[in-house]
């Protein structure tokens, strides 16, 4: 049984996509959830590897992360992956689209995680449907927070 989230939110900013950039390629400051720390590849490129931490001080990760495509003030995509066999459990997209000054921020999410067991075995169908429809739409509302938060962040800059 899997969990299945696709969301897509957008925010625009009065701001040039070169200065959203650097926040888009390191998001610890501005988004919630797991943390990044680089264990492999070169900084900021298409290949660069990532442990997502609960905590900065973890030592377990999560997640790996990997750059899969990197255009410098356009397009960051990652690549989700299981710390358990490396398996690919989705991906994430932030796209900049800059006119007339400001830029349009975009932030595409497909991810398709298997549930444990333990985790759903006492649960029936209903609660199960229930479940994965509260996690969608938990995760929608905070991926446009982040995204809110990112402005913030940007702004105050």
């Amino acid at each position: 049984m899997t969990l299945e989230i696709y969301a897509h939110s957008s925010v625009l900013m009065e701001q040039a996509a070169a200065d959203i950039w650097p926040f888009v390629i390191d998001p610890n400051s501005w988004k919630q959830g797991l943390k990044l720390r680089h264990v492999d590849g070169e900084q900021n490129q298409v290949g660069q590897v990532f442990a997502a931490l609960a905590s900065p001080g973890d030592a377990t990760p999560q997640l790996y992360v990997k750059n899969v495509e990197v255009i410098p003030n356009q397009l960051r995509t990652i690549k989700l992956m299981s710390p358990a066999d490396g398996a690919t459990v989705g991906y994430s997209s932030w796209v900049l689209e800059e006119s007339y000054g400001m830029t349009r921020v975009s932030y595409h999410v497909y991810v398709s995680m298997p549930l444990p067991e333990e985790a759903v075995v006492n649960m029936s169908a209903e609660q199960i449907a229930d479940m994965k429809a509260r996690q969608q739409a938990e995760n929608a509302a905070r991926y446009k927070d982040e995204l809110l938060a990112l402005k913030a962040a940007v702004e105050a800059r």
